[in-house]
């Protein structure tokens, strides 16, 4: 008769700490997601900030070769981008390539309008759309 409580006993243990995890598990979930999720929108902005400066970098090794007139737009799809100068598209005459240090978006806009700013329209890192207008930094969002 000893054994079978002994059993019992072991059962309930086991059961109790199943239970114990579980219950971690929900307080802890929302806050490791909500950890992940600023992680990725942090990402996605330093990569916003990093695809700006390289628009800023093409536009200055362009202007050494051709001229280009602002506004300046690099629009991006699936890896690749197209360049409009003045509004018409611009194909450079020689190759001009600029290094990309992080990852390069897969669609939205760049463009460096006359007066010298850079307005950022969409553009997409991951499950994240950054655009950025007159804000310091770009503000990003999952939608």
């Amino acid at each position: 008769m000893s054994k079978d409580i002994f059993i019992g006993l072991k059962i309930s243990e086991n059961g109790l700490i199943i239970i114990a995890i579980s219950i971690i598990s929900i307080i802890l979930l929302p806050s490791l997601y909500i950890i992940f999720d600023n992680s990725f929108k942090s990402s996605a902005q330093t990569s916003t900030i990093e695809t700006i400066e390289m628009v800023k970098d093409l536009y200055t090794s362009i202007n050494l070769v051709d001229e280009v007139n602002l506004p300046f737009k690099v629009v991006y799809s699936n890896n690749n981008y197209t360049i409009y100068s003045n509004n018409k598209k611009y194909t450079p005459s020689k190759s001009v390539k600029v290094d990309v240090n992080g990852k390069m978006p897969t669609s939205g806009s760049v463009t460096i309008k006359t007066d010298g700013t850079a307005e950022v329209n969409k553009l997409k890192f991951g499950l994240y759309k950054c655009s950025q207008k007159k804000e310091v930094k770009p503000v990003c969002t999952n939608k």
